[in-house]
């Protein structure tokens, strides 16, 4: 088995060479392993920076080939794009 982070690593490569801007994205967020998340991955953000958390085993048992993480890596890179986490915190905040 791969380290736990060398996935991800792998993973961000494929989207560096395929798309770019994901990749970047991505590359550039703090990184947590949390074997308590429920699913592969997942965004934080926390005291004004986002973290990528991610679960090695859900990694390893879902998504057993790099480029199903970079597509994974992808779609959390368009929910920083969006700002998802942030923008579901102050809707919360305001009920």
């Amino acid at each position: 088995m791969k380290t736990d982070n060398q996935r991800l690593v792998n993973g961000v490569k494929i989207l560096l060479d395929t798309a770019p801007l994901y990749g970047n994205i991505v590359m550039n967020l703090n990184r947590r392993a949390d074997s308590t998340l429920k699913q592969p991955v997942g965004l934080l953000w926390q005291k004004h920076q986002w973290y990528l958390t991610f679960n090695a085993q859900l990694l390893e048992e879902r998504l057993p080939k790099d480029d199903e993480i970079a597509l994974l890596l992808a779609h959390v890179a368009l929910h920083v794009i969006w700002q998802h986490p942030i923008r579901y915190q102050q809707r919360t905040a305001k009920n």
